[in-house]
């Protein structure tokens, strides 16, 4: 969570200027961008949801100074080895290959029907973005170059806004540094540890006059998160753009499954989270030992919404679950020094993905609340997440059992997740995992959930301590009362992999426990002997005549008389 929070730092301090193009975007897009509600004035308490990407940043390499914030060229530019330094971060865009040499690349995308049919996906060459932070990767840091998105045409795959695509790899990094680690020359810069995505979007390309983006370099106003409520006017809503073009996010086809492969020379992590349906998932490495991943999959609707009330108004568990935390908390309106102020003066909108600290208690909360969501945004989006903590089935059995590339995968539906490993209960071996959601759609169908694990079978099979025999599983969806639901469920492996569905339950709270079990060797029949009764030997005379005889049971023939 750490180098998110630094990434949203960043962007949020990224200013823009905006065309009369962009103030209607909202117009432009109305299915996919996603507003909060109206500030309200002093005296409220607001939450929201609102998950994935609808803006992206230009590619930057950041030096976080106690005297002052600097962009960097690459990692060894005098300002990103200043002693006033204490943390890089970086964030950006891989490049499409353009040579079967090249690394640190999207190799391929790839668009299909869901009866296998394929879509002709033409390549329209790279989007002119801004690049007012560019800097070059060095290999000896392991830090990658940059690059630029390229323009996908899809014409078998229509959106609202045309039939054109972008797919955005985005690395993100950062590293703190210390007296003893300040030769950034001799520090590796490993994404594995970090962060890292990989987003599809369907795209309308508004034209208008667009300004390029200015950071903030002033380091007192740089910890939003922690210090003081910022807020940015005329923010861009285009997910990239240049002087006169703007890339805008619009909703993703539901019925295209789409493939992304990547070749890099960086491991990515093996704990994957995402908004994708039936993932299908390969990894491996080629010949120079760099990393190949390819993932399949279709978008997702995800559910938002968002609600101000008033303080003297709130539910008795929302007023204990906020007084516990005055003066601590993220969001968009009073600062944590403000939140210490009388409640009627002054007010606080928090999002789903600054309550990662709680769990899902917050919107558990909310949803009592709020029982229908305002919009359904689609996305296809992983997210690659380094996972640790005891509990999570992560932190269950030897680390020899994971991959130092994706092991285990989980998407959902649900507005929110938490996005860390499921919980592992080792007294009844189940693996256990809560989503959240309001109950109904904006047009007041019930919403149903869908939920997907996928795990490496050896990786599986290591944790369990399994034989190769094949593995079963059992799925079990219960309400927050703890009432079964019923849902379709099913499990797979194949190509190495184990995939676990569930689909159809309903919200707010459902909690998913999942049981991997083996059959029970029947044991092979023993075969037995009876023992053998001893041989009974006697003699038997008729006059001058003598027989010996013997057997289990002899008898004497007829007229010979037994002696002995």
């Amino acid at each position: 969570m750490a180098v998110l929070a630094a990434l949203v730092l960043f962007m949020t301090h990224l200013v823009s200027g905006v065309s009369k193009a962009e103030e209607n975007i909202d117009r432009w897009a109305p299915e996919q961008q996603y507003n909060s509600p109206n500030w309200p004035g002093p005296g409220y308490m607001g939450f929201g949801v609102s998950q994935g990407a609808s803006w992206l940043t230009p590619n930057f390499l950041l030096a976080l100074g106690n005297k002052a914030i600097n962009t960097c060229n690459s990692m060894v530019d005098p300002k990103c080895l200043d002693q006033d330094v204490y943390q890089i971060t970086t964030g950006f865009t891989l490049p499409s290959c353009k040579t079967d040499a090249q690394n640190d690349c999207l190799t391929k995308f790839e668009a299909f029907r869901r009866d296998g049919t394929k879509l002709e996906v033409k390549n329209l060459g790279e989007f002119k973005t801004f690049d007012e932070f560019a800097f070059v990767g060095r290999e000896e840091t392991g830090l990658p170059s940059p690059g630029k998105p390229t323009i996908y045409q899809i014409p078998g795959a229509q959106h609202p806004g045309g039939d054109k695509y972008i797919v955005v790899p985005y690395y993100g990094n950062q590293l703190s540094t210390t007296e003893a680690s300040r030769n950034l020359r001799n520090f590796n810069y490993n994404v594995a540890a970090l962060h890292f995505r990989l987003m599809i979007f369907a795209v309308s390309i508004i034209e208008g006059n667009f300004e390029k983006k200015i950071i903030v370099d002033d380091p007192t106003k740089y910890s939003f998160m922690s210090q003081s409520g910022i807020q940015i006017k005329n923010w861009s809503q285009c997910l990239y753009s240049n002087a006169t073009e703007c890339l805008v996010a619009r909703a993703i086809p539901d019925d295209v499954r789409f493939s992304v492969a990547l070749k890099t020379s960086f491991s990515t992590t093996n704990q994957v989270f995402g908004r994708v349906s039936e993932v299908e998932i390969s990894t491996g490495r080629d010949k120079q030992g760099n990393y190949l991943l390819e993932l399949s999959g279709f978008a997702q609707k995800i559910p938002m919404f968002g609600k101000w009330i008033k303080k003297n108004e709130l539910p008795k568990d929302l007023v204990d679950f906020y007084h516990k935390r005055l003066g601590k908390m993220n969001g968009w309106g009073a600062s944590k020094e403000e939140q210490l102020n009388p409640a009627e003066t002054w007010s606080l909108f928090r999002y789903s993905g600054e309550t990662w600290v709680d769990g899902l208690e917050e919107i558990q909360l909310w949803l009592k609340q709020v029982d229908k969501a305002s919009l359904t945004p689609s996305f296809w989006n992983m997210e690659f997440k380094m996972q640790q903590g005891t509990g999570s089935l992560a932190s269950f059995g030897p680390g020899r059992c994971y991959y130092p590339d994706a092991s285990l995968i989980v998407t959902t539906n649900a507005s929110d997740f938490l996005s860390t490993s499921p919980t592992f209960d080792e007294k009844t071996q189940e693996i256990i995992y809560t989503v959240a959601a309001p109950h109904l759609l904006p047009n007041g169908e019930v919403f149903k959930g869908s939920y997907e694990l996928i795990i490496r079978s050896d990786t599986a099979r290591c944790l369990y301590n399994f034989s190769s025999a094949p593995i079963k599983a059992s799925i079990q969806v219960t309400s927050a009362d703890n009432t079964e639901q019923i849902a379709v469920t099913n499990m797979v492996e194949k190509n190495g992999w184990i995939y676990l569905t569930a689909k159809g339950f309903t919200f707010s709270t459902p909690k998913l426990k999942v049981s991997l079990f083996q059959d029970r060797p029947v044991a092979a029949p023993v075969a037995t002997t009876k023992k053998a009764k001893p041989l009974i030997v006697f003699t038997c005379v008729k006059g001058k005549k003598t027989k010996y005889i013997e057997g289990v049971k002899p008898k004497c023939p007829s007229g010979y008389k037994r002696v002995t």
